[in-house]
């Protein structure tokens, strides 16, 4: 599972590499995306709150949590963190117009990078419409 939602639809990203999957050319966060026993990498949370972490934090879960659905396990090590300073991204509470329910944002230190199939990535911003109907649907 993605955790990611991208402004551009998914099937507009063409770059595809040798292993067929669709991943901006191969570029990444600098260092990955942490690994069990050597590094762990984490997420912030800026103005969400209550009801509307739990989504997040069960898309967090999915994407580290792989051996079920689809079958591969990873060695991802991901966890949220109360010091902003610490994380490799930050998830935005932002409400959008036009059925907009997210976007990301690639940045390298402070410079912001308009198309992440061109460079490597530092961290990111995430920003979810947590009032989103689409986003509500999944809130237990």
């Amino acid at each position: 599972m993605l955790f990611t939602v991208f402004q551009i639809p998914a099937s507009a990203i063409t770059e595809t590499c040798i292993h067929g999957n669709r991943t901006f050319n191969d570029k990444q966060l600098t260092g990955g995306v942490g690994q069990y026993g050597d590094f762990r990498r984490y997420y912030y949370l800026v103005n969400v709150t209550g009801n509307d972490a739990s989504p997040i934090e069960i898309a967090v879960g999915n994407w580290v949590n792989t051996t079920d659905n689809p079958g591969v396990t990873t060695s991802i090590s991901i966890r949220e963190t109360t010091t902003q300073s610490n994380s490799s991204f930050d998830v935005y509470n932002k409400a959008f117009s036009g059925g907009i329910t997210g976007q990301t944002e690639f940045w390298t230190y402070s410079n912001k990078i308009d198309d992440p199939s061109a460079s490597n990535w530092g961290w990111t911003k995430i920003f979810i419409d947590c009032s989103n109907k689409f986003f509500i649907l999944f809130r237990f």
